[in-house]
Formats: C-alpha cells, structure tokens, sequence
C-alpha cells in the first residue's frame, strides 16, 4: 500500500507560481524520521484511472473510505544526498551513495507538504551502493539497506590476497558509521511542476454518479456542480435550463435492484461513447438509435456491468437533472434521458426543495420515443453490437449473485 510522509516545515515553499526550497541545516535524518502514513486509495474527480498534474485536487482514503488528508498535487520530487566517505581505520575508506527518493509532492488544505511514495520514506526502504579501493581494484556493492549492502561488500573483498580478511571484518563493522554518514549528508531536492501522477481504476475511489460530466454552454461540468436556473446542453446543441436537481443518498447495504449501480466503459456503446466510465442506476434511461433504453437492460457482463457492491463506498449519492420536458442531454459525452415523471420526487433527498422551488408537483410527458427496459426487447442488431444478448444467461447469473450478496449484508 502507498504511504504519506510529512515533509519538515520550511523546506519547501511556494511564493506566486514560484516554488522555493531551502535546505540549509537540513540533513537526510530530518526527512527518513518524519512517520509514514499507509492509506488505500486516492479520491479524485475522476471515477475512474486518470492523470494528476499540477493543481489538481485529490483526498488520500483509508480502506474504510475515510478521508485522511486532503490537498492538490504539486508534482515530482526527488531527494538526493552527495557521496559520502567513511574511513575504515587507517588503511580503508568507503564510499557511500544512497538511492535517491522520489515520489509524489503533495500539499494539504494548510499549506504543509507531503511525499507520497509506494514504500514510504524510513531507511529500511532506501538502496544503498558502495565502493572499496583494494589492491588497484574497485569493488562495489548494492543493498536495501546499510546492512545489506555491507554485508554484499564484505563477501566480495574478503578473498583478495593479503588485505581482504581484514577489509571485510573492517566492512561488516562498519553500519554504525555509515548509517550515520548517510544520515547527517547534506540533501539536494528537486521538484518538477510539470511531472505527472498517473492512476489506474484500482487505485481510485469509486464515486458512482459524483463526478459524471453533463455538457454545458461552457463545457462539461460535474453533475454535482450544477443546480436549478443553470444552463446545460441538449444532445442537438440547443441550450436547456434546469428546473431542478434531485439528489439521493444511497447506503450500500440497502440496495435494491433498481438502485444497484451499473458502469457503462468508456467507448462502450460505439462511436467511442461514452468517453470516460459512466455509472448510472439501471432503470436510467441512454438513447441508443433513438431508443430510450434502461442501463440494466444493456448489461453484458464485460463493457457494461452492474457494480459488486464490495468495490463501492459504504454511501454514495445519486442525481437526477430535470428541464422543463422530457429531454436528451449528454453525461460524459453519451446520450442519456432527463428526470421524467414515472420516477417519483418523493424519493429524492431534497424534495423539499422542489416544492420550495414550485410549490406543487408537475407531471412531465415521456418524449415520444421507444422505451426498452429488459435485454429481451432489444433488437437484434443491437444484441450483436453491444453484446447484450449473447451474454443473457451470464448477466442473470451475475446479477442474482450480487443481488444475493446485498440481501446478506
């Protein structure tokens, strides 16, 4: 699991767009001492694998989901020390040089700065090479750490004529010193702004629905951004107002099958749509070849799926735009359906607010398209396309085996 180690006050600073480091009095043991915090996975915008660079926000998790710490992503650090020497009595000296820690510069909501690395930063995580002159010839060694390379160096001398007993009984005595030497080393830090952090699906928290990108006049914006009077883009360009934005917090162990979560893959529904992995529930309705087709009914076990409720937070949220009719939008590039009225408001969260808002509940008339809410009225052609049909009996299989897990929860 990666860690987050804490980066001593005053070593780096950014002033403007400049970053400064000072690391005058600092030493390689101000830096390997700090305590390294474990955590499971990075919370960002993205639902899925993505790249960090500079200025982009992102919270470290435990595995319980727990934020931990929260902050931007500055970019690459590396932090590397000079050779240094260390006398073997009167006849040796060794050379000593530590691999150089790199990671991930972090800074959190107060300004401090953190690296966060696979390994964490202690000195058992840290190689280290060293070099002995014996006889006219270099000998050189690598290890983990101080011990292990040591002991590698020793075993590599201890057969040269003359001096090479002596020399590997000088090496094997020598950690103390050494360890020290590297300890108390002068530091170089570097850091490049323009380094990036590259995350796969595995590594980021999952934020089913939180994050799904609806197109504007201005862009896409993450649904969560968005509220009533706001501007949001029809699948034909035209600009539509939202009227309302209903919201649903769902606890994972009381799903029911119309609130069990499926991913649609990037590119999964042809035409490289949607562009990046859109989660909705199966009853929302994606325009396919000017058909309303409910999620769950496109389900093939591979490219759209339903979510094992063990990979999905303990709560997530849910939302639902509505305009003033029943329209297509686009939610992270596909066409998808607004609220419509078959889908009652009660069950929203924020209901309230739409009766503050209106007063009175509206019935809204469903567009004048095909609806298709199981696999088996899907076409044929459309089977074959998207694999829905050919994979019928193992998408049952799946979804009893998840339902099943839900109900024991």
């Amino acid at each position: 699991m990666p860690y987050f180690t804490e980066l001593p006050e005053g070593l780096i600073q950014i002033e403007g767009d400049t970053i400064i480091i000072d690391t005058n009095d600092l030493n390689l043991l101000n830096i390997t001492n700090q305590p390294d915090n474990e955590f499971s996975l990075y919370d960002v915008e993205s639902p899925t694998g993505t790249t960090l660079s500079n200025g982009d926000e992102l919270s470290l998790v435990d595995s319980d989901e727990n934020t931990l710490i929260s902050g931007t992503y500055v970019g690459d650090i590396t932090v590397s020390t000079a050779s240094v020497e260390v006398g073997l009595g009167a006849l040796f000296s060794l050379g000593a040089t530590l691999n150089p820690l790199e990671g991930e510069l972090f800074q959190d909501e107060s300004g401090n700065f953190y690296v966060i690395s696979e390994d964490g930063l202690d000195p058992s995580h840290l190689g280290v090479e060293l070099t002995i002159t014996l006889a006219g010839n270099e000998y050189t060694a690598v290890g983990a750490d101080v011990s292990e390379a040591l002991e590698n160096l020793a075993s590599a001398v201890e057969d040269v004529p003359l001096v090479g007993g002596t020399a590997a009984a000088l090496i094997r005595g020598a950690g103390d010193a050494v360890q020290d030497a590297l300890d108390t080393a002068a530091i170089t830090v570097e850091v490049d702004e323009t380094g990036t952090m590259d995350l796969t699906d595995e590594e980021v928290l999952p934020c089913f629905l939180h994050g799904t990108l609806i197109a504007t006049p201005d862009g896409e914006k993450p649904v969560e951004t968005l509220v009533a009077g706001d501007e949001i883009l029809a699948h034909t360009g035209k600009a539509i107002t939202i009227k309302w934005v209903g919201r649903r917090t769902v606890r994972n162990n009381r799903l029911d099958s119309r609130h069990l979560p499926v991913c649609i893959k990037a590119g999964s529904l042809g035409d490289g749509l949607p562009h990046s992995d859109l989660y909705v529930t199966a009853d929302h309705g994606m325009i396919i070849d000017d058909m309303v087709i409910n999620a769950g009914a496109l389900v093939n076990g591979s490219s759209i799926c339903f979510v094992d409720s063990t990979a999905m937070p303990s709560e997530f949220t849910y939302y639902h735009i509505e305009t003033e009719n029943h329209d297509e939008i686009l939610a992270n590039g596909a066409p998808t359906e607004t609220f419509v009225d078959y889908i009652s408001r009660k069950s929203f969260d924020n209901h309230d607010e739409y009766l503050a808002l209106y007063g009175a509940e509206r019935i809204i008339s469903e567009m004048k398209r095909i609806r298709i809410s199981a696999r088996r009225q899907l076409p044929a052609y459309l089977c074959e396309r998207l694999g829905a049909g050919s994979f019928s009996d193992q998408v049952d299989r799946e979804f009893d085996v998840l339902m099943a897990k839900l109900k024991a929860a």
